[in-house]
């Protein structure tokens, strides 16, 4: 073998090693077994135990997860001349950009679609597939500075990932828009068990109703209970009472406040009923009523029935 010496020409490699693959987009974790996002645009009202696509989310918090896949793999060979080993070539992610968009959910009505703003919410500077929000930066008309803004309650959230090519440049693949929405920072309250009314009676122990129809009634009143709703129905059936549920044919025909003083045993709740008239029985029965937190009631069972007879005019 001839060893090189000074003067002799210097063989250029011209052998090219191509730049590491274009990066692809990134894509959300999917939560359902079928591959499927569970909440999608045009998304609804996330429910307590959804799993969303992308991750958690909190009342203050969103956890976000996703897969940077690197696109095809290439062998190439290294400059140096024949017998050199093949290196793979792929592609590197130095970070992400975050784009947050948020809008506050109402308290009834449809949940709003916010957009995802054009600069960077936030810059991941490391490699990551996972990480955990508590709050981003909020542009503000130069020259006023970004504000930080926290994650909030009650507040849906788009969100899309952009990542950084080695050299913390935008990539411009962009991921598909992410919508969450956080849940409410009130715990639900549980409800306080309701006993049913007692003592279901006419006032002045007569069932003659009033010229107009209606009867007079008064019962025991309960305690947590807020107010108490009178029903009545012309097709009596063993049980009715077991069940603070109310069954076919039942029809609202009165309402009564809780005293603002409490439970007096020696007061009875007094209440006036909605005219019924036609003749036959009439059976008529009672429940006390709790509102919940953050919507909704709760019922205690119906009371004993009172059953009595309209005759005709």
């Amino acid at each position: 073998m001839t060893r090189a010496t000074i003067g002799d020409r210097v063989l250029k490699d011209d052998t090219v090693v191509p730049d590491a693959p274009d990066l692809s987009p990134p894509t959300w974790h999917l939560a359902q077994a079928d591959g499927s996002p569970s909440v999608v645009p045009p998304h609804r009202r996330t429910m307590k135990g959804d799993p969303i696509a992308g991750g958690s989310v909190g009342y203050n918090t969103i956890e976000l997860a996703w897969r940077q896949l690197t696109g095809a793999i290439s062998k190439t060979p290294v400059p140096g001349g024949q017998g050199s080993s093949p290196v793979e070539s792929v592609a590197r992610v130095a970070g992400y950009n975050v784009y947050i968009g948020a809008l506050p959910v109402p308290a009834s009505g449809a949940v709003p679609v916010p957009t995802p703003p054009t600069t960077p919410s936030l810059v991941l500077t490391h490699p990551t597939e996972s990480t955990v929000i508590e709050g981003y930066w909020v542009p503000q008309t130069p020259p006023a500075l970004p504000t930080w803004q926290r994650i909030m309650p009650n507040t849906a959230y788009a969100i899309v990932l952009e990542p950084l090519n080695p050299g913390f440049t935008a990539s411009g693949k962009k991921s598909a828009t992410l919508y969450v929405e956080t849940g409410s920072s009130v715990p639900p309250v549980s409800p306080v068990s309701l006993a049913a009314p007692t003592s279901l009676a006419f006032q002045r122990g007569t069932a003659t109703p009033s010229p107009g129809g209606s009867f007079y009634l008064e019962f025991g009143a309960v305690q947590n209970a807020t107010s108490y709703e009178v029903y009545a129905s012309r097709n009596p059936r063993p049980g009715m009472s077991s069940t603070p549920g109310l069954m076919d044919g039942d029809v609202l025909v009165g309402t009564a406040s809780q005293p603002a003083a409490g439970v007096d045993s020696q007061k009875p709740i007094r209440v006036t009923t909605a005219p019924i008239t036609g003749a036959g029985y009439i059976s008529l029965k009672v429940r006390a009523v709790q509102p919940l937190q953050p919507g909704g009631n709760s019922y205690s069972p119906f009371s004993a029935p009172l059953t009595t007879v309209l005759k005709s005019a």
